[in-house]
């Protein structure tokens, strides 16, 4: 039940072509509740999400910050709060990542890890952190948890420039094991459907808190079904809905959990500078 958890926004991450073409940015969505649940789900939500993506002369670096009050029917109201951070080196080949999720200013999950990919697979390397304001003799009882990785499971940024080939090709379908670490049961399947290409369209003017240019691009609209590595079932753990454009950026994005459904528009979008590299 969602009371026990904390909702996880995750798979509308930023794409990219290549590595070179995708524009360092930071970016806002406002959220917002699009349909109440009917049963043991939340009746009523409002937040909001910040993303950023900085490179270096090595990778890329990727933050966010989720709030979400959530209302639920018997009118108590819980504050999800969920921080996230990842680099993966511009190799593809390593990876390393953070998450810590809160409600109502409770740590419920706290972890890190690494990762590391090569032609015939890899392995992620798992380490619980409990409460960091809990026992510091509890916190070093907890164990490293290793996964394997089996052959052609992608990293963020290579799953990103291999789905936005397969829409440039135009290309319908297109399935992939990804691990980007925001899931404590390591990585999914992802199948995601690819809708016609948009054309680009002429920016609007530009202000201090959004730079229309980064969304003069082409686009196209996605819908990915996430599934759990090796679990048996026909209805995924989210659906989400994704206008995603040629630099990367999502626009808007929808995402469905059982019987509710939840949105976000973008409000701040700003570019941010690149390293100066030898």
């Amino acid at each position: 039940m969602l009371k026990a958890g904390v909702l996880v926004l995750a798979t509308a991450m930023p794409l990219a072509v290549q590595a070179a073409d995708l524009p360092p940015y930071e970016a806002t969505y406002e959220l917002r509740l699009t349909r109440a649940s009917a049963t043991y789900g939340p009746r009523a939500a409002v937040g909001w999400y910040q993303y950023r993506v900085a490179e270096s002369c090595d990778g890329w670096e990727t933050k966010s910050h989720i709030l979400v009050d959530l209302t639920f029917r018997d009118e108590q109201t819980y504050t999800n709060e969920r921080f996230f951070s990842s680099w993966e080196a511009k190799s593809g080949t390593t990876y390393r990542f953070a998450v810590q999720t809160t409600k109502n200013g409770n740590t419920v999950e706290a972890f890190k890890g690494t990762a590391t990919m090569n032609a015939k697979g890899g392995q992620a390397v798992y380490e619980p952190l409990g409460d960091p304001h809990g026992d510091p003799k509890a916190r070093k009882e907890v164990k490293k948890v290793t996964l394997a990785l089996p052959p052609g499971t992608l990293l963020p940024l290579a799953h990103a420039r291999a789905l936005l080939q397969h829409a440039a090709a135009g290309d319908s379908l297109f399935r992939s094991v990804v691990l980007n670490g925001a899931f404590s049961t390591g990585p999914r399947v992802l199948s995601v459907a690819i809708g016609p290409r948009h054309g680009e369209f002429a920016p609007g003017p530009a202000t201090p808190e959004f730079d229309p240019q980064l969304l003069a691009t082409p686009n196209w609209q996605i819908s990915t079904a996430a599934y759990n590595l090796g679990e048996m079932r026909d209805v995924p753990n989210t659906e989400t809905a994704i206008q995603i454009h040629e630099t990367g950026i999502v626009e808007n994005f929808e995402q469905t959990y059982f019987d509710y459904a939840l949105s976000a528009r973008l409000s701040r979008l700003q570019r941010l500078p690149k390293p100066a590299c030898g």
